[in-house]
């Protein structure tokens, strides 16, 4: 059996102390860092989805908003293709959504909600208005992708 002197026991309580304050602070110090990391890794993973994703969303709805483009020559016979020209679109602004930045974003919300009727068949001008709408979106998204090139570098 050991006996501590009071001085002893004193002593002990001060270290017991300090290393639980200690502790404390490396437990605060983990999570502060785990938080970090984990901000750090999402905004790593957003920049890379976006500039290893997007160019290639670009150039498909570049390659569908062309072939909207030719279909008008003879509207009225081409009305599925054109049809399906615009889902399609719809279908990769939807996903190019979720990849870009909230000002973008809120643009491509609104695109999406004013053409929602669309999915019907649409009419000459509507469909005119359309293809317009969607040439601006990729300028402005290809503007964007460019713009982000210099980021992280």
């Amino acid at each position: 059996m050991i006996f501590y002197t009071k001085q002893q026991k004193m002593h002990l309580s001060q270290i017991s102390e300090w290393a639980s304050i200690t502790g404390a602070a490396l437990t605060l110090g983990g999570i502060v860092l785990t938080l970090l990391v984990f901000l750090g890794v999402k905004k790593i993973r957003s920049y890379y989805s976006f500039n290893i994703r997007m160019p290639d969303l670009i150039q498909k709805l570049r390659d569908h908003n062309s072939s909207l483009q030719k279909q008008f020559r003879d509207f009225d016979s081409n009305k599925k293709d054109i049809q399906y020209e615009i889902n399609q679109i719809i279908a990769i602004m939807e996903t190019v959504e979720h990849k870009t930045l909230k000002d973008l974003r809120q643009k491509i919300k609104v695109f999406l909600k004013n053409n929602e009727d669309l999915t019907d068949s649409p009419e000459k001008e509507t469909a005119w208005k359309f293809y317009s709408d969607t040439a601006a979106l990729i300028t402005r998204i290809s503007e964007l992708v460019e713009d982000r090139k210099w980021d992280y570098k």
